[in-house]
């Protein structure tokens, strides 16, 4: 369902709330729907990035095409709808379970993969960790940092298209 109320868990709602980091009720996906439960798994864990990722991008594209100023109260908003968009996907594709990115890996991999779906049970744990210590920052701002250049690069194509009338 899109009704984000059905989506909305209890406790990682009260924890985004108080310490700004929290989750939502993951999705039940039965993978033996797929002719390929392994690519159809991968593909649907990368569904949710790629959407972070799109939104960020039409959202860049509307402020450019719009002639938005950042520094407007609206050029802030969606500033910031760019940024944690970004943010939401490619921290989401950490490699690490229960993130998108743990079954983007086990679907990339050759094989069963097994090492991934053994550290499923501390994957809480080390995500708990990787927060706490500000290293998930150290690890995503590289990423970061790539991914908006690379939306900001589309951007600018789709805006000299745009102005060129093509």
């Amino acid at each position: 369902t899109l009704n984000p109320l059905v989506h909305i868990d209890p406790i990682g709602a009260l924890m985004f709330w108080f310490f700004h980091f929290g989750w939502a009720k993951p999705v039940m996906v039965n993978p033996m729907y797929f002719a390929d439960p392994r690519r159809g798994m991968m593909l649907v864990a990368a569904a949710g990035p790629l959407a972070n990722f799109a939104l960020a991008l039409v959202v860049l594209v509307a402020g450019r095409l719009g002639g938005i100023d950042q520094d407007t109260p609206l050029g802030t908003v969606l500033a910031w709808t760019v940024l944690y968009n970004v943010w939401l996907g490619v921290f989401n594709l950490l490699p690490l379970p229960p993130l998108d990115g743990s079954k983007v890996l086990l679907g990339l991999l050759p094989g069963r993969a097994a090492w991934v779906e053994d550290v499923q049970q501390y994957g809480w744990i080390i995500l708990i960790l990787l927060v706490v210590t500000g290293w998930v920052g150290r690890l995503l701002d590289p990423a970061m940092e790539a991914v908006l250049s690379f939306l900001g690069a589309v951007a600018r194509a789709v805006e000299g298209a745009v102005g060129a009338g093509v």
